[in-house]
């Protein structure tokens, strides 16, 4: 395997245009084909770069999950190409493409990124017994298996999870800070022109990732993996995978101190922000507009899904 570290530089919106909204549309429907799709099932343990312990945020989150569901895999631990040769990682024979992770800079540097199984058992195995030649392969070689035997969490990721589930508690029970999310929720709904069927996909995605980051929410119906199939069918694949963004995103910013976009989890402990690191491009909010408000081009790449607006903009109850 090449150390292929970078692969390629675009900007933000070409980076959409090119490859990651049909891709998720491409992913999200191999997994309902399969039978496989996850966003249905019981939520799969939050993604992990098992080097670095970082978590992917927001949209290139869910096109993990959908590659990672694909692949038979419910751990969600991932790592960078560069990291797995360095290794001496070997991929199986059946392993699928590697994905493609931008770095969160004006213009995005892009590493590939593979699941880690991926890679045949015995080669992980080596690589956790493995005499290094560089420090370099110490530091890998410590992490792997620091990643691979350590199952608890440390003390300021127990704090760190504690405050996000009390900040969603409290943000879903505060009046002021309640109106404010069923104000997303509609500005959310407008922008998409969601009808009441998709509306339930969002609810449901967004129940999927409270649960995922131990919290969950009261919903009686829940949209099944044929749902989803006629939402991605109708909203065609940019609005798709607009919809997977703004579901975790909107579910993200709940777990944040009063509702705030910025992913602060405590006031009196500074130290408790989101993990840096590889993320999609300033994924947070509806007020940024970057993702949501862009005129992108749409590109007529997956002929299979067709793109069409909407007239009418039904409306379900919000929170």
């Amino acid at each position: 395997m090449e150390n292929d570290t970078v692969l390629e530089t675009y900007s933000p919106k070409e980076y959409l245009d090119k490859h990651l909204v049909n891709n998720i549309a491409l992913l999200a429907e191999a997994n309902i084909q399969k039978g496989t799709f996850p966003f249905t099932k019981t939520p799969m343990q939050k993604n992990r770069n098992v080097i670095s312990g970082h978590s992917l945020s927001s949209i290139q989150e869910s096109e993990l999950e959908l590659s990672d569901s694909l692949n038979g895999n419910s751990e969600q631990k991932w790592i960078f190409a560069s990291d797995s040769a360095d290794l001496g990682l070997v991929l199986k024979d059946s392993a699928a493409p590697p994905v493609l992770l931008a770095a969160n800079t004006p213009l995005l540097d892009f590493q590939q990124a593979y699941l880690l199984n991926q890679f045949t058992e015995k080669s992980i195995i080596n690589a956790m017994n493995m005499t290094p030649k560089t420090k370099r392969q110490e530091i890998l070689k410590g992490e792997l298996i620091a990643s691979m035997t350590e199952n608890e969490l440390s003390a300021d990721e127990k704090e760190v999870s504690r405050c996000r589930k009390e900040n969603f508690v409290k943000n879903y029970s505060t009046p002021e800070i309640k109106e404010k999310t069923k104000n997303t929720i509609s500005e959310i709904k407008n922008l998409l022109a969601l009808e009441p069927a998709e509306q339930k996909v969002f609810y449901t995605l967004h129940k999927y990732f409270s649960q995922q980051m131990g919290c969950d929410i009261k919903l009686e119906n829940t949209a099944s993996e044929a749902d989803f199939k006629a939402a991605l069918e109708n909203l065609g694949a940019e609005n798709f995978a607009k919809l997977l963004f703004h579901a975790s995103s909107f579910t993200e910013r709940l777990t944040h101190i009063g509702y705030s976009t910025e992913p602060v989890y405590s006031h009196t402990k500074p130290v408790l922000t989101h993990n840096k690191g590889f993320k999609s491009p300033k994924a947070a909010s509806i007020g940024d507009r970057l993702f949501i408000n862009q005129n992108i081009k749409k590109q007529p790449v997956i002929q299979r899904i067709p793109e069409h607006s909407r007239s009418s903009r039904n409306e379900t109850r919000g929170l």
